[in-house]
């Protein structure tokens, strides 16, 4: 187990075998084969690359998509507060591309599906982006390619792709729907959109969960659950969605408390649901059982929130584990 300092709160973090990536105002890069001492420290601005003058804060991370396996893990995406987009080589800690006019706001979430990659900015404009061979694939996306634009949304603290839909959701605070329980009771809850953005027909749907909960804070899939979604949500609680495939909207099945305090995050591990709490707990679920059993519970970070809780794809291949991280 490797400990790497992040900063409270706003720092963020991408990890990709051993090669970890954390950044907030500037970038550190690490490589754990070797050392749990940074390799590269990154200040953007000494690039020329300070595009407004102003003073540069990294908001989201993600490893880029690459075609050839050795490429994998490689490049990461690096989305600013100012709206900019960075790409960056971890092996040479240096700056390969850059654009800067795409967001005009934060760029609150980098997200990975296959190939192509998706940001997200706070005033709802999120970009597709796909390699195009004929221009030098994934290399070259972030300076050549036309990102398609979704709108969806704005300020939407929660954000995954799950089964090819992206997920969204406002934070806590964020505005709720009202809805009927069907005994002519309305309730409360958190609006989840939920986009189809392979489809050139875009369209945001918006639904609302059975029961009363709290602000979504994370979600998830598990393999051993197909076409189900979990959300974590502030309160304890954890909604489960089913998705059908002619592609109608996402249903709320089941909410299932689990804990008096929040669902700070949550990842699906093999066959069980991982989820972090504000005491600095995570505990494995067994879901198959009802109800369900924690079949494991440990004191991750002393008394502090776990603040993110993550799988990395690339681990296995590049490892000979699976490697999960949390925050």
């Amino acid at each position: 187990r490797a400990n790497i300092p992040v900063p409270a709160h706003s720092g963020v973090i991408a990890v990709a075998g051993t090669r970890v990536v954390v950044a907030h105002h500037h970038v550190k890069v690490y490589d754990l084969s070797s050392s749990d001492k940074y390799l590269h420290y990154v200040d953007l601005k000494d690039g020329g690359f300070d595009w407004r003058g102003r003073e540069i804060k990294i908001t989201s991370v993600a490893f880029r998509a690459a075609e050839d396996d050795g490429e994998k893990g490689r490049h990461v995406w690096l989305g600013a507060k100012d709206g900019g987009l960075w790409q960056l080589d971890t092996v040479s800690g240096t700056v390969t591309a850059f654009r800067g006019s795409l967001h005009g706001a934060a760029v609150t979430h980098i997200l990975r599906h296959g190939l192509m990659m998706i940001t997200i900015d706070d005033n709802g404009k999120a970009m597709v982006f796909t390699p195009d061979e004929s221009m030098g694939g994934c290399a070259t996306m972030l300076t050549l390619s036309n990102p398609r634009v979704i709108r969806i949304a704005e300020k939407q603290a929660f954000a995954k792709v799950l089964h090819g839909l992206l997920w969204t959701s406002g934070g806590p605070g964020s505005s709720s729907g009202l809805q009927s329980n069907g005994t002519g009771t309305q309730i409360r809850g958190p609006i989840v959109r939920v986009c189809d953005f392979l489809s050139y027909s875009t369209s945001v749907k918006s639904s609302l969960p059975s029961e009363q909960v709290g602000a979504v804070l994370s979600g998830t899939i598990l393999r051993t659950q197909p076409n189900k979604v979990f959300l974590g949500h502030e309160g304890g609680s954890i909604s489960i969605w089913e998705v059908k495939e002619d592609g109608s909207t996402p249903a709320c099945v089941e909410v299932v408390k689990v804990s008096a305090s929040d669902v700070m995050c949550m990842e699906g591990v093999m066959d069980r649901l991982w989820a972090g709490g504000r005491n600095g707990m995570i505990s494995a679920y067994d879901i198959e059982h009802r109800p369900w059993v924690v079949t494991n519970a440990w004191k991750a970070h002393e008394d502090l929130p776990v603040m993110s809780l993550f799988l990395d794809p690339y681990s296995i291949e590049k490892c000979g584990q699976l490697s999960v991280i949390s925050v």
